[in-house]
């Protein structure tokens, strides 16, 4: 599973979005979100994803970066830790 599109979710805190600002000729703009391009994305977003499945990492679930492994030692048990990481964000 792929979280490309869950750098977009995080929310960059206000006193920070000032140092995302950049100049175009339509005016002065600064991201909300936190977006693929910044610098730091990748430890930002492996640290939000280490803290949200903290509890399933190692067991259920291994989280590197924006990808994600469900893994079950049984068969049917695998579903079940499929949808695991796809409930848990929907939940907090």
């Amino acid at each position: 599973m792929g979280g490309f599109s869950g750098y977009n979710q995080i929310q960059i805190a206000e006193e920070d979005q000032i140092k995302t600002a950049f100049f175009m000729m339509w005016g002065t703009f600064y991201y909300r979100l936190m977006p693929f391009s910044l610098k730091n994305v990748g430890i930002t977003y492996q640290r939000a994803m280490v803290t949200l499945f903290r509890d399933m990492m190692h067991k259920e679930i291994e989280v590197y970066v924006d990808d994600m492994i469900a893994k079950s030692k049984e068969e049917e048990d695998h579903l079940v830790n499929l949808k695991l990481p796809i409930r848990l964000p929907q939940e907090i």
